[in-house]
């Protein structure tokens, strides 16, 4: 009965030890600070794909769950009250234009800086405030 004891000890002990770690997929050392750690020289990640319609559907999302949206085809992740496009800042200026741009929403500097204009990393023109536009070099 003793040796019963003992084992069943050594077993709690043990699957306590394996719930604390971290996995490692193609890495025999996982980094500490992650759950999963993966190495690959030649595959990816693959995310789970939804359309939009069922992205919205999923109940109560954790913050920070990450889809790719089939639909809008972009990656989206929810803050924790709305889902959020990975790398489209909300008040971004779109390379191809944006709609709804009345007097509240402009394209300017929010301090006294003024707006400079590159090409090909060379200034080529820039809007002060005090001395009005310039252009050339």
């Amino acid at each position: 009965m003793r040796k019963c004891y003992f084992f069943v000890l050594v077993l709690l002990l043990s699957s306590l030890e394996l719930i604390a770690q971290n996995i490692g997929i193609n890495n025999p050392t996982p980094h500490a600070s992650a759950i999963c750690d993966m190495v690959s020289t030649d595959k990816g990640i693959l995310i789970p794909r939804l359309t939009s319609a069922q992205r919205v559907a999923i109940v109560a999302p954790a913050v920070g769950l990450l889809v790719y949206d089939l639909t809008g085809a972009k990656f989206m992740y929810f803050d924790g009250v709305v889902w959020q496009s990975v790398g489209g800042a909300v008040n971004a200026w779109g390379l191809s234009g944006n709609a709804g741009n009345g007097p509240a929403n402009f394209i300017g500097t929010t301090d006294n800086q003024p707006i400079q204009f590159k090409i090909n990393n060379q200034r080529s023109g820039y809007i002060d405030n005090i001395d009005g536009p310039f252009y050339g070099s």
